[in-house]
Order: structure tokens, then C-alpha cells, then sequence
């Protein structure tokens, strides 16, 4: 067997349109190419992009662009390229890695493919269709709202505004079809890579799957190669399957019959360099090199991959209190898990931009995340996202590509599709080390909980009626199991998030996982995070606002104010969906402002505030409870395009919002927090540290109270806290004199530096008499060149404020001042940082 020839087709395509009212596609083609104005298209690419460079579409992500671009999906675009053959082999299989969505592919005017899903590649034996000299490939795509004009929405909407697009019979991300954070666009093109495979022999190398076991002593790895092997002959292939890893190298002589096969090689590794979580360890990976060669001539195909070596299980063992936990154990430690929900980072993220990926993640790393779950109305990421995380060591929770709906799992065809993707899917991103878990859906069993609404049932599919949302969803809950165990092994396949095992209530939090959102829509009030107790909650806050660039980036010229039409267009659907508008009456209430009466700089900031403090109570709450709780995941990290006010801490461009910091501090290894003591009966507040690292700590505690106007009443006492453990560390007793004047503080010290520090305040900040702040701010130098911004001031000081675009790479900001208590940050300019904004006025 001779080795592959590979022709990528990657690059300049030609582009050309048609929809019903201008022209027929049989026209689409012709000798003198006079039936289209070809443009040009980038393969992979995506035709938004493509119009948007040669200046047809202004950009879709400014303005009103988004909005300017929706006629762009409901046109049929066809790519055109010519390929040059210098000889037909015997196999000749062209290759589509991902196309969007509805594809018809033809060669040399002949139909050799058709396509219905993002999410499996599009691989056709095309052979006896070439011939020497040149040979046109041409593609038509759209963005599936042909075939689906038939299909029903009834029975699997949860509302009108799921029905016109019909997402739940589309298998590509559902979030494109609108999101309360995101618009509507549908995504078109050849997003993946292309490629003709030409050989001698029609045997070739299908996948790689590593199976890896960790014994519990930490002694051996045992590593199942599993080798797919794909004949597409109609006779038996004589094969060699050569692999190696950690310097073993093994033969196995094989037969290969028409189809798929499978070749298992193991490898035992002694003593392994085990591979960890960000903040337990280091993260080596180890080369595994898989060959297969036959008919006694060279190497046909190769794959390198880079493994990682750990056990990684779900501790559902009884908690101590009620229920079962629900608990990552990563090489036999609890791993407590730190992070956010990762949605698509463009609205056209295939293929992905890399730098802007990179950008994210580091900022990730940056804000002390341990977790990413890649959340199910978004996409299955592509294989950089992956492999940063591996090297990172951010571990992911992966759901499948399923979202707040009802699908139609008793079609045949559907399911048969959704099995072949899942299949697919878990054995490319199986090798993964940081891939947990994998997950059925997003909140799909927990809308199950609800009536179907109301309307006349859609008689039959395919001879079987619509009518009960628990028949479609119980695909998952067995099928889709053992799918995911045939094909991995090793991880849990939850069949949907939330889930309880137990039921009826999937959201329940005594077991499993949860979506903490009794809080975030009709109700704002943040404080409630404290009284909420999960296993594993991973979605759940509030809305805050972006950065400064990016809203001036949404709203053009006469729009940049609040509730303009460009605000609307880039405001979370959340604002507008309830009555009266819980956002500016949290701002109102916690401010005494008004969103509509202030300089949008004034908005960004006072509203950053809030955003910062919600997510800091959700994070400290659930910190407080890792006893029990094995997350603090929120909603949600990133954005795909510009808005005015989102989830997230990082906004589209990876600039950091007014929570970011707020956040990087809650979620340091080390946290010290506050909480009322009246959750458990007494008076004053009880001070806990949370130990997320790997050693025991012997640290030195400042807790006690401070009046606004200062000073600070605290008491010193050294701390012990056990390696991955929190504990209950003080208690501080009430402050005397008015309630509202003075607020419960604690700093954890390591000799002079201060590790963490809280504070617990006693009301609103409308509700507390804050003195004007008097900062002072002076630069310290450092040995080697740098230094430290100090700043003092003899009262409280809520919130200073350094910046409000979010690239300015700051070691802190957000930050409150104590009286009479010195806050440094790394600063290496001699000219002191400039207070935008304090909470004092």
C-alpha cells in the first residue's frame, strides 16, 4: 500500500448566489460563466466574512450590521473550483471536514454527495467521476431553512419565537439561531478544511482513540490504543499497525475486512508523569505516534497525538449532609472546579480565529479558572481549543450540541443522524486529558419538567405522534449512554444538564448538577446566592455591562445612548423580556441612579460594580460549601459578538469587563470570605478560607470590623487550613452603634502579603453612609526594575475604578480600600495609575 497523496483544496474558491427570485440554479453553471457575478470566497471559510471583506456587507458585528446581513441565509451560495489530475488512482476520496449546513456537492456536473449536518465530516469515494487534466468541483450550501420548511414546530418549541427557523431539526449550533445574548445569524460555508485523498489501495487510517487507566497507587498507566481502520475495498487488506509511546514500540500484523475495523494496542507505562488539573499539578503530555503500513511497501499514514496520563471519575458517593455529592476526583483527588461557560468567540466561528482563541483562553488562565463546560446551545469546538486546554490544564465539561428544546429522537432519520455525530464526536475529542465529562443537553430534561405548550399536537412523523417531550429526551438517558461508553469508557456521560439521577426535579440541589437561576431573571437581588446550597452548580448570574470600546463599537453615531435602537439591538433579550426592567431597578436601588440620566461611562462603572459583586457572592457562596461542593461555574465567560451588556467577564474581543478582576480574586487559590452568622443561629458573621491548593497553609488572620469613616477594629490570630479543604477560621462579633455605619472585614496574610481579603457589607450601597474618599496613591520601587501603585486612604472606599476599556494589562482593579490598610498592585510606570471612578463620589 502506497502512501496517501493528499491535494488540500484550501483557498480561493470562486463564490456565486441564487435564491428564488433571481435565477435557477440549473443557470448557476455555464460555459462562458455568464449566469453569476462570481465573487470570491476563502476556503475554509464563511460567506458573511467573504462579503464583508470585498465590501458587500458592512460588518456584522458593529452596529446594525447583524441585522443588515439576515438575507444573506436565505440564499443558496455555490462554491466553484477546478482541480488538477496528473492520474486517476484507484481510490480518489474527497474530504469535507465541516460544511454549513445544507450541502449538494458535484463533480464534474455529476451529484457525488449530499450533506444535512455541521457535525459529521462529509468524506465520498469520487474516483470514477475524475480524469486527467482539470476537473470541477462545484458546492452548493445554505443555511438548512429549505429543508426544514415542511418539518413541525409544534411539539418541539417551547415557544413562538423557537419556531420560523426551526433549530431543533438542524444539527449545527443552536445558538446562532438567537440567543438572549447573541442574534440571529446562520452560518454558511466550507468551515472546515478540504481535501482529495488519492491511493493506490482503499485503506486508511479512520482515527485514534487512547483508552487510558491509571491504577490507584499511581504505579502504571495502562494505555488502550484504539486504531480504526477503514477498507473501503471489497476484499481484505493485509496490514501492519505500528505504535508507540513512552519509547515502547509495538507491531500487530492485521487482516483488514471490507468496512471498519478496530485495533486494540496496549501499552503499559510504569511510573507515570501523571497529567493535572491547573493548580494541582503539572501538565505533561506524552507522544503517542500510530503508523499503519501494508502490502509490503511504506508507511501509509501517520498520526501523532499528544496523551495525557490521569484517572478522572465522578465522586456520586452520599454526602455528609443529604443526598450524594457530586465531585471530579482527578488521580484519586477531589478536584473543586473554577470557572465559566464557554460559547462560541465569533458569530462565525468556523474556522476559528486562533489568535483571538488564544487571547480567551489566556484570559482565562489569567482570572484563576480550573474549568470551561462548552456549553450545548453552542458548538463542538475545534481541535485548538482542545489541545490549549490540555496544555493548560483548564479541565472541560462537554455537553453535546443540544439545547432548551424539544428534538425529535423518535424520527428515524434524525436519530440516526444524531447517533452517527455522537459517535463521531466522542472519538475525536476522547484523547483529550482535560475532557471530564460528557453531557446529553443543555436544561433539556429540566424544560421537560413543563407542559408541552399549548396548541394543536402535530398528528404524526414518520407514522408516530408528537405529544410527549419524555420519549424524545429518554434517548439520552439510555441509548446515548451506552453509545458514549461503548465509545469511551473511562468518562461519565450525564444525560443532561442539570440532572438528578432520582428525579422528578432535575434541578434539585441534593444531588448531581444544578443551574442556580432562581436568581438572574425576574429576580436580581444577589444576596439570595448565599442561601443556595448545590452539588455541582455549573450556569447560573447576572447580567453586567461590557467594556467601553465594545459598546461604542455597538452603537454608531445618534445611537449612543441608552435604549437606543443600536442598544436594543446589542442588549440581552433578559433586560426587555421582564416588566419592569429588573436591571435599572437593581442599579436604581443599589445606586440611587438612574440607567437612562447618566454618561454611559457612569453606567459602565456603577453597573461593572454590581456585576462584580453578584458574581463574587455566587463564587464565595459556593467556595464557602466545598465540603460538599465540587463547582462554582458560572454564566457565562465569554461573548461571540459586540453587546452592550452581557454575562460574561471578557467581552468578544477578549477585553476584560468591570467583573473581571472581582472575579480573578474570588476565584484565587487561596480565598478568605464572610458570611452572616445568622445562617447558622448566632449573632456577628463567621470567617472561612477556602485551601484550593495542593499543601497545607499556616497563614495569619486580621478579622473584625471597620466603620466606613474608619477605623478598622480587627483582631490577629494565626490559621491553619488543611490542603484542598475549607474551614470555619473566626468569628467576629457585631459591630456596635449603627448597623449600617460599619462592615465585617478579614485579611489573610503570609508574613507581609496580603494573600486574600474580603469584606461583608451591611446593605445596598445606597444604604451606607460612605464618606468622601480621600485616595492617596504613591509608586514604590522594586528591586530589578519594578514596582508597586499604593494606595491609601483613612475611610472605606468602595470600587476604585482604574479602567474601563479592559486591555490594560492591570494586576488588579475593582478594588475597595480599607481604612488605614495599604492595597499595593504591581505597577511598573513611575507615574502613579489615575482613580476613574470610586463608589464615594
Amino acid at each position: 500500500m502506497s502512501e496517501a497523496s493528499i491535494l488540500d483544496l484550501a483557498g480561493r474558491w470562486r463564490l456565486g448566489w441564487q435564491d428564488p427570485r433571481r435565477g435557477d440554479l440549473a443557470y448557476a453553471e455555464s460555459p462562458a460563466d455568464e449566469q453569476l457575478d462570481w465573487l470570491e470566497a476563502v476556503v475554509p471559510g464563511e460567506v458573511h466574512r467573504d462579503l464583508e471583506r470585498q465590501g458587500i456587507l458592512e460588518p456584522i458585528e458593529l452596529g446594525l450590521g447583524a441585522l443588515a446581513a439576515q438575507w444573506v441565509d436565505r440564499a443558496t451560495w455555490i462554491f466553484v473550483r477546478d482541480v488538477e489530475i496528473h492520474a486517476v488512482p484507484a481510490s480518489a476520496q474527497l474530504v469535507f471536514e465541516r460544511l454549513e449546513l445544507g450541502a449538494t456537492v458535484y463533480l464534474n456536473g455529476v451529484l457525488v454527495g449530499t450533506q444535512v449536518t455541521a457535525f459529521l465530516p462529509m468524506r465520498v469515494e469520487v474516483a470514477e467521476h475524475l480524469h486527467i487534466g482539470s476537473n470541477r468541483l462545484r458546492v452548493e450550501l445554505d443555511a438548512g431553512q429549505h429543508a426544514v420548511t415542511e418539518l413541525p414546530a409544534v411539539g418541539y418549541r417551547r415557544s413562538v419565537l423557537q419556531g420560523p427557523d426551526k433549530r431543533q431539526w438542524l444539527r449545527t449550533g443552536q445558538s446562532q439561531f438567537g440567543w438572549d445574548w447573541s442574534p440571529r445569524l446562520l452560518t454558511i460555508g466550507i468551515t472546515g478544511p478540504v481535501r482529495l485523498e488519492l491511493r493506490d489501495l482503499a485503506l486508511r487510517l479512520a482515527e485514534v482513540v487512547p483508552v487510558v487507566e491509571v491504577a490507584d497507587d499511581h504505579a502504571i498507566a495502562t494505555v488502550t490504543t484504539r486504531v480504526f481502520l477503514a477498507n473501503d475495498s471489497n476484499a481484505p487488506v493485509a496490514t501492519t499497525v505500528r505504535v508507540e509511546l513512552d519509547g515502547q514500540q509495538q507491531r500487530v500484523e492485521v487482516m483488514v475486512e471490507p468496512g471498519e475495523s478496530r485495533v486494540d494496542v496496549v501499552t503499559r507505562v510504569e511510573r507515570p508523569e501523571l497529567w493535572w488539573p491547573r493548580g494541582m499539578g503539572a501538565q505533561p503530555l506524552h507522544p503517542l505516534v500510530v503508523e499503519v503500513a501494508g502490502d509490503g511497501a511504506g508507511s501509509a499514514e501517520r498520526r501523532e497525538l499528544r496523551i495525557g496520563l490521569r484517572s478522572m471519575v465522578v465522586d456520586q458517593s452520599a454526602a455528609p449532609d443529604r443526598g450524594t455529592l457530586f465531585r471530579i476526583v482527578v488521580n484519586g483527588v477531589p478536584f473543586f472546579a473554577k470557572g465559566g461557560n464557554w460559547v462560541p468567540i465569533s458569530l462565525t466561528p468556523n474556522p476559528v480565529p486562533v489568535d483571538l482563541l488564544d487571547a480567551q483562553l489566556a484570559r482565562a488562565v489569567e482570572a484563576n479558572f480550573t474549568m470551561l463546560r462548552v456549553w450545548g446551545g453552542g458548538d463542538y469546538e475545534t481541535e485548538e481549543f482542545y489541545d490549549r486546554c490540555d496544555e493548560l490544564g483548564i479541565v472541560v465539561w462537554q455537553d453535546l450540541i443540544f439545547a432548551c428544546a424539544r428534538y425529535p429522537m423518535r424520527v428515524d432519520w434524525f436519530r440516526k443522524l444524531v447517533e452517527a455525530e455522537v459517535r463521531h464526536q466522542v472519538r475525536r475529542l476522547a484523547k483529550h486529558p482535560s475532557l471530564a465529562i460528557w453531557a446529553g443537553d443543555n436544561e433539556n430534561a429540566w424544560i421537560g419538567q413543563d407542559s408541552v405548550p399549548p396548541g394543536p399536537l402535530v398528528p404524526l412523523i414518520d407514522g408516530i405522534p408528537v405529544k410527549e417531550f419524555e420519549a424524545d429526551h429518554a434517548w439520552f438517558e439510555r441509548e446515548a449512554i451506552d453509545l458514549a461508553a461503548e465509545e469511551d469508557p473511562t468518562r461519565l456521560f450525564w444525560p443532561s444538564s442539570p440532572w438528578s439521577p432520582t428525579g422528578p426535579d432535575h434541578n434539585a440541589g441534593h444531588e448531581g448538577d444544578q443551574h442556580p437561576w432562581s436568581i438572574g431573571f425576574g429576580d436580581v437581588d444577589f444576596r439570595k446566592y448565599r442561601d443556595i446550597d448545590a452539588r455541582f452548580p455549573n450556569e447560573g448570574g447576572l447580567l453586567g455591562p461590557s467594556t467601553m470600546p465594545t459598546i461604542l463599537e455597538s452603537l454608531p453615531e445618534g445611537h449612543r445612548f441608552y435604549n437606543s435602537f443600536a442598544w436594543k439591538t446589542h442588549e440581552n433579550e433578559m433586560v426587555m423580556r421582564y416588566q419592569p426592567n429588573r436591571y435599572d431597578g437593581l442599579l436604581k436601588e443599589w445606586t440611587g441612579r438612574d440607567a437612562a440620566s447618566i454618561p454611559l461611562e457612569e453606567w459602565v462603572y456603577w453597573s461593572g460594580l454590581l456585576h462584580g459583586e453578584a458574581l463574587t457572592e455566587y463564587v464565595d457562596n459556593f467556595r464557602r460549601r466545598s465540603t460538599t461542593t465540587g463547582s462554582a461555574v458560572f454564566w457565562m465567560y465569554n461573548d461571540c459578538w459586540p453587546t452592550v451588556r452581557s454575562w460574561t467577564i471578557v467581552d468578544y474581543r477578549a477585553r476584560r469587563t468591570a467583573s473581571f478582576h472581582p472575579v480573578r480574586r474570588a476565584f484565587a487559590p487561596v480565598r478568605v470570605g464572610i458570611v452572616d452568622a445568622a445562617v447558622s443561629g448566632a449573632a456577628g458573621a463567621t470567617v472561612w478560607v477556602h485551601n484550593d491548593t495542593p499543601s497545607d497553609l499556616a497563614l495569619e488572620l486580621e478579622a473584625g470590623t471597620m466603620a466606613f469613616a474608619g477605623p478598622v477594629d480587627t483582631t490577629r490570630s494565626a490559621v491553619t487550613v488543611p490542603a484542598r479543604a475549607v474551614r470555619e477560621v473566626a468569628h467576629v462579633a457585631p459591630p456596635s452603634g449603627d448597623p449600617l455605619a460599619s462592615a465585617y472585614v478579614a485579611v489573610l496574610r503570609d508574613g507581609d502579603r496580603v494573600v486574600s481579603r474580603n469584606r461583608l457589607l451591611p446593605g445596598r450601597y445606597s444604604d451606607l453612609p460612605l464618606a468622601g474618599a480621600d485616595v492617596r496613591v504613591r509608586v514604590e520601587p522594586l528591586a530589578g526594575g519594578e514596582g508597586e501603585a499604593v494606595f491609601e486612604s483613612d475611610v472605606f472606599v468602595l470600587g476604585v475604578a482604574l479602567d474601563l476599556e479592559g486591555d490594560n494589562d492591570l494586576a488588579d482593579d475593582f478594588f475597595d480600600l480599607y481604612p488605614g490598610m495599604p492595597h499595593r498592585i504591581q505597577w511598573s510606570d513611575p507615574t502613579p495609575p489615575v482613580i476613574l471612578f470610586t463608589g464615594n463620589g
